[in-house]
Parts: C-alpha cells; structure tokens; sequence
C-alpha cells in the first residue's frame, strides 16, 4: 500500500508522522509514504526526522514550458479553470491590493504538469490531504481523483479535535449533508464532554509566544507575509498578500494600535449585548464561503443598521489579527456610541453574558451553542442546521432574521441532537497540536476500514 500526504507546516508535517507511524501499526503488508510539503517547515521537520520529503515549489520551479505567458490567457490547461484554480489564492491577495493573476496562473500551469506527472508515475492507494482549497492542494487533488486515488481530507475541530472527512473539510464536511440525526443521546455524556472541555487548557505544542521553536521553523513567516522587498523571490501562491510590518510587527506596537482603537482596553460589557465576532481575514471561510459578504467592514454595517433599538453591539477581533483588520471598522467603532471593541474577559465570559452570538462561519459558533445562545450565521458553516442556528441566505433578511433570533426560545433539545451526533459520531477527539498525540489508531482504523470497502 502506499500513502501520499500533502503538508503545510511543520506542527501537520509533525501530526502526519504520528499517523504514518499509526499506519504501520496497523498495516501487516509493506507499506510506503510519500510527503509532498508546500511550506519550508514542514520540508525541515521531516528531514529532521529522516523522511526523504519533497518540496513541491522547489520541483515547479524546475517546469520549463514554452509559450507558458500564452497560455494564461486561456480558459483552461489541461481541463483545467485557470480562473477557478486560482481563486482563492487570488481573492486572498487582492484583498490586500496586490494583483498577481498572470503569475499565479503560470504557477498553476507549472502545478497542473508536475501533479499530472507525478499521479501518472506514482501509484498511490490513499492520499490524505491538507484542506481543500489552495490553489496547489486542489490541482493535486484533482489529479488524485483522475486517477482513483482514495482521498482523505485533515482539518483540526472544534473542542480539540480533529477532522478526516472523504468529502472535504469546513462546510464541505460529510456531516454537513447528514440529514437524520439519532434523537437517542446520552446528556449525562454530553454534558460532561462540555464541562470537560471548558474547564481544561489543553497543552499546545507551540504558543505565539514561544521562542523555543528552532527558527528555520519560523521560515514559513517570510513566505505567508512577505516583506515587498523578498516578494520576487518567494513563490507567489505561498504568500498571503499581507505585508509582513502590518501583520506580525504593527500588531505589536500597542501605541499605534491604541491611536486607532480608544475603546480598545478598559471598557465594561455593556448590557443587552450583541457579539460580532471577527475572524482571519485569509481564510477559506471567508474567501470560499461567505456568498453575503466580501470582508468584515461590510458585515459589521450591515449588522449595526438591522440591530433593534436599545441593544449595544460588541465586536471581538481574533487573537491572531488584533488590530490589523480595516483601518475603516475601528473607525466606526471609534465613532459610534453602542459599538465597542472588547478582546478582554475571556471568550466564554463575554459568550455567557451576550444576547445573540452573530460571525460569518467561525468555530466560536458551534462553542456558542454549548452555552445554549442564539446564533446567526453570515456565510456557510458546517453546524448551519435548521431549529440549531439562523442562517443568513439574502441580505435583506438580515433585520428580521436578528429579530428572529432574539426573541424566539432556543431550541436546547435540537442543539443537544446536534452536539451530540457531532462530537461523538463525527469528530475524533485530540487535536493535532497537541504536546501528546491521541486517537491515531482510531483514524487509521477508520480509514483502512473504509478504504477496504470501496475497493
């Protein structure tokens, strides 16, 4: 049997050890890897490790093809959308107004033959990939469904947990499309899974503030935010678009943020509370699923002009984009008397004492819903169940759907029903950065168990 998998940095390139060693555990005939890394990291780690891996930029950057600046102005190479495959990292970029369409498509080009020869050359029974979105891991995955290859998706959970779906990850999970949930659930589990969950800081192998991670693994910041003047020398779809000041040194510069953000620090939970939470805004959850809105700016006026009367607005920012969203929605915040900016208190804190949770498809909604508070989803989310959550699906909807949610009684046996199929007969408990890896031998089993029945 031989496994091909897709990494991204060195904590995946550290969790897929752990599961090929799970592999071997398990898996009597002889067995080979193949580990195809798209970041630096994840390449050094496992050569640390002894794991002859491939890093993939490095092999495109080896593709000569004649005419390739011709090309690109083709609809498709190879049956393949230029326009489509590039999508994500395009949108990504361009929300930072940078526009590198001409060479992401001749990246994507050089990606579509070194993935067509690579599936043509290499038989593989399994492949367990990264996501589902970036522009090389979907040309990869193209290829591996062109030729049979049995894919498993890997994307970490809510409630420390992980995710390895055959459909795809976020709202492409298979449990997206589970229609009949079993109504028969243990409460008492439930209950103490919740409990459990709140009570206990898991340990991670890394914080942002830990120094200890040998720096050639800390390469990949250079490459995710580039400085301008390095852009021509890194790979274009390995940047995100943001620049490297404004997203890890700006942040940090608590003077500058404060001129921005007054209300920042030291302010009250208002009462009568609605909570908009933030999220990263390079992600594929609001550039592949938010079909309502293109960036958070937008979200908050429109949530602001629909909230009723008499009701504060507090909108939280994520952890790890603090003040280095739109310099426009901290000065709407600055300047409206019921919108405050509150990162303080604790998440479950400010959770418990808000009326309605309102985001457009973070995990903080389903966290939400252990809380039994009302929830109103702006995008596409893989917990956007009917009597569970509201569900944003036209902006002029908006107003009465937050009215809705405010007033109607939350329906605690439905989101019981939901919690429980979820945590227990979809997720697998354990989440890949953790400092001790659990729950392998669970995945592993469950993917060869699967794979023996398709074939």
């Amino acid at each position: 049997m031989k496994i091909l998998m897709t990494t991204y940095y060195y904590d995946f390139a550290r969790y897929f050890l752990y599961l090929q060693d799970q592999f071997k555990a398990h898996i009597d005939t002889d067995l080979k890897f193949e580990h195809i890394c798209f970041y630096p990291s994840a390449y050094l780690y496992l050569n640390d490790h002894n794991i002859d891996a491939k890093l993939a930029y490095k092999f495109i950057d080896k593709i000569e093809i004649d005419n390739i600046k011709e090309l690109t102005k083709k609809d498709k190479y190879k049956g393949i959308s230029l326009d489509e495959i590039i999508k994500f990292n395009y949108k990504s970029q361009k929300m930072f107004d940078l526009d590198n369409k001409k060479e992401l498509k001749i990246l994507a080009i050089k990606y579509i033959e070194y993935f067509a020869s690579f599936f043509r050359e290499e038989k593989f029974d399994i492949f367990i990939s990264s996501g589902d979105t970036r522009m090389a891991t979907e040309i990869a995955i193209h290829f591996a469904k062109k030729n049979d290859v049995k894919i498993w998706y890997f994307e970490q959970g809510p409630f420390n947990t992980t995710m390895i779906d055959e459909q795809g990850v976020n709202c492409n999970i298979s449990f997206t499309d589970q229609e009949d949930l079993d109504s028969n659930i243990n409460l008492t589990d439930l209950n103490s899974f919740v409990e459990n969950y709140k009570k206990n800081r898991r340990e991670k192998i890394y914080d942002n503030n830990d120094f200890s991670i040998p720096l050639k693994y800390r390469l990949d910041l250079l490459y995710l935010y580039t400085p301008f003047f390095l852009r021509r020398f890194i790979p274009t779809d390995l940047q995100t678009g943001e620049s490297f000041f404004r997203k890890l040194i700006f942040p940090k510069i608590k003077k500058i943020v404060n001129k921005f953000v007054k209300k920042r620090n030291n302010v009250s939970y208002p009462d009568n509370a609605i909570l908009f939470i933030l999220q990263v805004p390079v992600d594929a959850q609001m550039i592949e699923h938010s079909p309502n809105y293109d960036n958070f700016y937008d979200m908050l006026i429109a949530i602001y002009n629909n909230i009723p009367p008499g009701y504060n607005l507090v909108v939280r920012e994520h952890p790890g984009n603090k003040g280095n969203y739109d310099k426009k929605l901290y000065e709407f915040i600055n300047n409206n008397e019921n919108v405050f900016l509150i990162n303080e208190g604790g998440l479950q804190n400010i959770i418990k004492r808000s009326k309605l949770i309102i985001l457009n498809n973070s995990t903080v909604g389903i966290e939400a819903l252990t809380y039994y508070k009302p929830v109103l989803t702006l995008g596409k989310a893989y917990y956007n169940r009917e009597n569970v959550v509201y569900n944003l699906k036209e902006k002029r909807n908006l107003a009465s759907l937050i009215n809705k949610a405010l007033t109607e009684e939350v329906n605690i046996d439905k989101i019981n029903i939901f919690l429980y199929n979820f945590i227990f007969d979809y997720l697998y408990y354990g989440h890949f950065q953790d400092i001790n890896l659990i729950n392998g031998d669970k995945i592993v089993k469950d993917i060869i168990s699967s794979y023996k029945k398709k074939t």
